[in-house]
C-alpha cells in the first residue's frame, strides 16, 4: 500500500500522454513549459461486440482466450 506523499512524488513526474511539448513531441518525464494539445489522425475505426453471457465469463477471469467471445468489425476509411 502507498502513502499519499508516494503518490503525489509520482503524480508531479508522471507523463503526460495527451499533451506535447512545445516542439510537438510527446511529453515526458523532463518536459517543462507551457504544454500544447496532440494531434490525432483517424486511421480508421473498429466496432468491438462482445457475447454479453461470455463478457461476463472473461471479466471474472474464467475465459482467457477473448477471440472467441468478442467480433471485431472494420469499417474501412473512406
Amino acid at each position: 500500500m502507498k502513502m499519499y506523499g508516494e503518490i503525489l512524488r509520482e503524480y508531479e513526474f508522471h507523463p503526460e500522454a495527451k499533451c506535447a511539448c512545445v516542439e510537438g513531441n510527446t511529453c515526458e518525464r523532463q518536459t517543462i513549459g507551457l504544454l500544447q494539445r496532440r494531434h490525432v489522425q483517424i486511421a480508421g475505426i473498429r466496432i468491438h461486440r462482445k457475447g454479453i453471457e461470455r463478457a461476463q465469463d472473461v471479466e471474472a477471469g474464467l475465459i482467457h482466450s477473448t477471440g472467441s467471445v468478442y467480433t471485431e468489425y472494420a469499417i474501412p476509411k473512406g
